[in-house]
């Protein structure tokens, strides 16, 4: 059993689960969603990220999510892991993976949807540090990935 299903097993299905990705195009560049947070009235970069629908898989939810928002697709997946959001109230758990070789292969389906853009992996490690990164979740999927893929 691949570390991904025990993860299923171990954690309760919810409403509230959620997947991130990074993904990777076939330059090795990396897909970044700019984005304006009114809160801290700056631009802060997102990764390919949504809500896992009841009753779907992480792995589905995570390739709807990116085709729908980019029209990339990838048969190139790598589960990275998944946590507890809050282990106090278990507000849901989130599934990292990381997409290599990315292609375009139709428009975005959702056109409201950040624009994305592609950065160099240089460009990304700099960005974990100097807070363009602001969520944690997103920090922590880029971590993994780094950590164990693209040493």
């Amino acid at each position: 059993m691949s570390g991904f299903e025990e993860m299923q097993q171990r954690l309760p299905s919810r409403s509230d689960n959620y997947v991130n990705a990074l993904v990777l195009n076939e330059f090795g560049e990396a897909l970044i969603l700019p984005t304006f947070n009114p809160h801290s009235e700056r631009m802060e970069w997102q990764l390919v990220s949504g809500g896992v629908e009841p009753g779907e898989d992480p792995l589905t939810a995570v390739q709807r999510i990116l085709h729908a928002h980019t029209g990339c697709e990838t048969r190139d997946w790598t589960y990275l892991s998944s946590y507890l959001s809050d282990l106090g109230c278990h507000a849901g758990v989130g599934h990292f993976f990381c997409a290599q070789k990315v292609k375009q292969s139709t428009l975005p389906v959702q056109t409201t949807a950040p624009k994305p853009h592609w950065i160099p992996l240089k460009e990304l490690r700099y960005a974990l540090l100097d807070g363009r990164i602001a969520s944690i979740s997103h920090a922590a999927n880029i971590s993994l990935a780094l950590l164990t893929i693209l040493k």
